[in-house]
């Protein structure tokens, strides 16, 4: 089941987010009000259900979520090695 919800959940970008506050400092709340937006939600508690893959991701949204993370330069918000990362 935590694999199931992890292929859908974009918590690993926020954490990556939180780690490099130094660089993006104040940004956070900007980040989530945007996933908020294109994803259709209007409250936290929505916000935390996709974030931790508890409510599932279309395609087409999830490809927005990885848009406004790429716009603030975190390239793998779902948290899968990248194709040229070590999985080990």
């Amino acid at each position: 089941m935590a694999d199931i919800l992890q292929a859908r959940a974009f918590r690993n970008g926020l954490s990556v987010f939180d780690k490099e506050i130094d660089a993006i400092k104040g940004k956070r709340t900007a980040l989530r009000n945007e996933l908020m937006e294109v994803l259709g939600i209007k409250n936290k508690v929505s916000f935390i259900h996709y974030a931790d893959g508890k409510t599932k991701l279309d395609v087409l949204a999830a490809d927005k979520v990885e848009a406004v993370f790429q716009k603030y330069g975190i390239q793998n918000p779902w948290g899968f090695p990248e194709a040229n990362e070590d999985v080990n």
